[in-house]
């Protein structure tokens, strides 16, 4: 797909095609497959990028390979829509939820560590709201630096927008003035909610994380931030679940250095990406790294 076939069809997915998904979840279900359908078609290379990452980590065939990664492209069309649908007034947050583990700590003054993985933001928004946990997310400007499509951005300009209002909280940036803001919400006993896989040419500290036994570079703000403060580590997901999803956490991770955080966030990544290939998005967008 070139360019402008890009952008005309990106306008008509996060605009009128998303609208329509934010309607019931069965318009949503129809965006899931129609946008599944498209991005599997109009990008072979990262199509190809994908598989051959999946077929060499998995240890899969090519076929369970493809499949896997057209799957990625339904899990975030869904998320997208689940989100516009919740946005919309529809439903409930707390309704969205099938079951809910018991929290491994209390919750407070920890890093929730999340992935580009099923429902990261209703995940937030069930944590800070329902449960009440004294909860800030981090997250990267969607500004001009930011190298998402108009119609995305302005889409996710929207998305994080409503997310301030429904939370009643802003988000922290991901530069250095946020990472102090971090460290002091954590210091004070409060918890932040951060992804752990933004791929490491988006930051400008990255780390190795072991998937499965090959090296990816991802972003060292966790990590760091556990370090600067003894703060724990909680693992936590939410996985789309016959038209809700349930919320999964791993074990707390508490390490005093950052060489064994990094040995436990890769065993949670591998076992999570084990259990949940189908669901996560970076396949094809992670940076491999040789050691």
């Amino acid at each position: 797909m070139n360019e402008r076939l890009r952008d005309s069809w990106e306008s008509l997915r996060y605009g009128p095609l998303l609208r329509g998904a934010s309607t019931s979840p069965f318009a949503g279900r129809l965006y899931e497959k129609l946008v599944a359908f498209v991005e599997w078609r109009a990008d072979p290379n990262r199509r190809e990028v994908a598989s051959a990452r999946i077929t060499d980590t998995l240890q899969c065939s090519r076929r369970q390979a493809s499949q896997t990664f057209r799957a990625c492209l339904a899990s975030e069309a869904r998320e997208e829509a689940d989100t516009a649908w919740v946005a919309r007034g529809e439903i409930a947050i707390e309704n969205v939820v099938s079951d809910l583990p018991k929290l491994p700590t209390e919750g407070r003054g920890c890093i929730f560590a999340a992935l580009h993985l099923g429902s990261p933001i209703l995940t937030f928004l069930y944590l800070r709201k329902v449960l009440g946990l004294p909860l800030r997310a981090i997250g990267r400007p969607l500004d001009d630096n930011n190298p998402l499509s108009a119609a995305k951005r302005a889409w996710g300009s929207e998305k994080v927008a409503w997310v301030s209002r429904t939370s009643d909280t802003t988000f922290l940036d991901t530069d250095a003035r946020g990472v102090v803001q971090a460290r002091e919400e954590l210091l004070a006993g409060r918890s932040v909610y951060a992804a752990i896989d933004v791929p490491a040419d988006v930051a400008s500290r990255a780390i190795p994380l072991d998937i499965l036994g090959r090296s990816f570079g991802f972003a060292a703000g966790v990590p760091r931030l556990a370090q600067l403060t003894g703060a724990p580590i909680l693992p936590v997901i939410g996985v789309h679940r016959a038209g809700s999803f349930r919320i999964e956490f791993g074990d707390p991770i508490s390490c005093p250095t950052r060489e064994e955080t990094q040995v436990a966030l890769s065993a949670w990544l591998s076992a999570t990406l084990r259990k949940y290939p189908d669901e996560w998005w970076l396949w094809p967008y992670a940076q491999e790294v040789t050691q």
